[in-house]
């Protein structure tokens, strides 16, 4: 059976503090203001959680995934978008904060999914039938 190790404490608290942090925002705006889409992302970042605490052997792909998906390409996407529709308007409405709060998305997205490879491992557990075989003069 396989599981995951964190290298890093400090990462592996940053995780939990980043999804709980998510989730309680999430849960707050589709509870106020009644946007039952919120419930997708509540869903999602609920499961990484458990994932992590149960230290799932799947839990570094979650994470790669939900960072590639929700933290560089959805904000990615808005940068571009936006960049396009400035140009058109001639930066005459040009909102600065939505470039810094999407670039700062994406540089979370990036930091987060390059960490992870580095900072999670994936290690086998011995379990008594590992160890029964390769006791085994026979096999």
């Amino acid at each position: 059976m396989n599981q995951i190790n964190f290298k890093s404490k400090a990462f592996f608290y940053c995780l939990i503090f980043v999804f709980s942090a998510l989730l309680i925002w999430n849960l707050y705006l589709t509870i106020f203001y009644s946007n039952l889409l919120g419930l997708i992302p509540i869903t999602i970042q609920g499961a990484i959680l458990v994932m992590i605490f149960l230290r799932n052997r799947y839990t570094k792909i979650a994470i790669k995934v939900w960072a590639l998906i929700f933290l560089i390409i959805g904000p990615g996407l808005q940068l571009v978008g936006r960049l396009l529709q400035d140009f058109v308007d001639n930066f005459a409405n040009a909102d600065l904060n939505h470039y810094l709060t999407k670039s700062l998305n994406l540089i979370i997205g990036l930091l987060l999914t390059i960490y992870a490879e580095q900072a999670i491992e994936i290690v086998e557990l011995k379990t008594e039938e590992n160890t029964i075989d390769q006791n085994n003069p026979i096999n």
